[in-house]
């Protein structure tokens, strides 16, 4: 039993099948085998960079996601969830290899609703981790 285990949980890592066809910036698309999709979800109440912040009456979160080990730019969406129906729109601001960063479409007075309603992002990245 424990063989019959082990060879299913090898073969469910080795197969995947992650087909990028471009990526911002015009960057050039990495060989399949270095095709990755990475996702997670930046807590409301993270501290640090990585808090909810507010910059000129418009809440933005920064968000690491340098554990995916991106070499390139990747393709992130995101979106937001929380305890009640308080959360805000959010759109991406910038993405980087090791971060993106979202901000609100609403004005200062959401910022506290994000506390309030524990408004979370929830992301996912595909991008490459080795180039040719």
């Amino acid at each position: 039993k424990l063989l019959c285990c082990l060879v299913l949980i090898l073969v469910s890592s080795v197969w995947s099948d992650i087909k990028i066809l471009s990526l911002p910036n015009k960057e050039q698309i990495g060989p399949p085998p270095c095709a990755r999709t990475c996702s997670g979800v930046a807590r409301w109440d993270e501290t640090g960079d990585y808090r909810w912040q507010q910059n000129t009456n418009t809440p933005y979160k920064i968000t690491d996601i340098s554990e995916c080990n991106f070499v390139i730019t990747p393709v992130v969406s995101a979106t937001i969830q929380g305890e009640s129906d308080d959360c805000p729109t959010i759109r991406i601001w910038g993405i980087w290899n090791e971060k993106f960063s979202v901000v609100t479409e609403h004005a200062a007075r959401v910022y506290n609703d994000i506390q309030k309603s524990e408004c979370s992002v929830v992301w996912i990245a595909t991008g490459f981790i080795c180039r040719d």
